[in-house]
């Protein structure tokens, strides 16, 4: 997903932020506009719900992924960081907890 990390799954709500995709977007037919290739070859892609609503924008508002900073380039970034921000200060999801560990930090001490 462009521009957000997910909780990896042996981390607090990698679990929860899998099941939310599954919630909403399993046997769903989604439409892709992929923006990038990753190192390993992946499309990193927005998601389009079939009502038009993006996953990627869902996850942030749902307090299950954080805005990746090193990979959101694109000017819809700063408004997903207020989603976050809001998320946060709403306690949601991973923000329930007193300080989350961002997946990239998380993978760096788990390789």
């Amino acid at each position: 997903l462009y521009g957000i990390d997910c909780p990896e799954s042996g981390q607090s709500f990698g679990q929860e932020a899998a099941d939310y995709v599954s919630e909403v977007a399993l046997f769903e037919e989604v439409k892709l506009q992929v923006l990038n290739t990753d190192r390993y070859g992946r499309s990193v892609a927005l998601v389009a719900l079939p009502d038009g609503r993006l996953l990627n924008e869902l996850l942030l508002d749902e307090g299950l992924a954080w805005v990746y900073p090193d990979y959101c380039k694109d000017p819809r970034c700063a408004g997903w960081l207020l989603k976050e921000q809001l998320a946060k200060a709403r306690g949601k999801g991973l923000w329930s907890e007193k300080d989350p560990l961002p997946p990239w930090k998380w993978r760096q001490k788990n390789k």
